[in-house]
C-alpha cells in the first residue's frame, strides 16, 4: 500500500484539476468507504492476504481525498499562515466541525 500511495497523490492531482477539489475529496471518501463495507463483510478467519487486497480501496481512496483535502485547507487561510493550515491539515481531517472557507475552488 504504501508503494500504492506514492502514486495515488498524482491521481488526486489531475482529479483536482479537471473536476475540484470537492469531488476529488467526495470520491476518495466513497471508495474508502466502499473498501470498509468489504471489510466489514469479511469473515473472521479470512486470510491475510485477501484482506490487503481488500484494503486497497481504502488506500486508495485516502491518498485520492488526502492531497486535495490538504490544498484546499492551504488556500482557505492567508499565505503567511501556510505552514500552520498545512500542519492541522491531518487533525482536520478527523474533526467533524468543517473549516468554514470562501475558497474559488469548485
Amino acid at each position: 500500500m504504501t508503494v500504492q500511495n506514492m502514486f495515488t497523490p498524482l491521481v488526486s492531482a489531475r482529479g483536482t484539476t479537471r473536476y475540484g477539489a470537492k469531488t476529488a475529496m467526495s470520491a476518495g471518501h466513497l471508495i474508502m468507504a466502499a473498501g470498509m463495507i468489504g471489510l466489514s463483510l469479511l469473515p473472521g478467519d479470512t486470510s491475510v492476504w485477501v484482506i490487503a487486497l481488500v484494503m486497497v480501496p481504502v488506500a486508495f481512496g485516502g491518498g485520492l481525498a488526502m492531497p486535495a483535502m490538504t490544498g484546499l485547507l492551504l488556500e482557505c487561510g492567508p499565505m503567511a499562515r501556510a505552514g500552520l493550515a498545512s500542519g492541522v491539515s491531518t487533525p482536520a481531517a478527523s474533526s467533524a466541525k468543517p473549516w468554514p472557507c470562501q475558497s474559488s475552488v469548485r
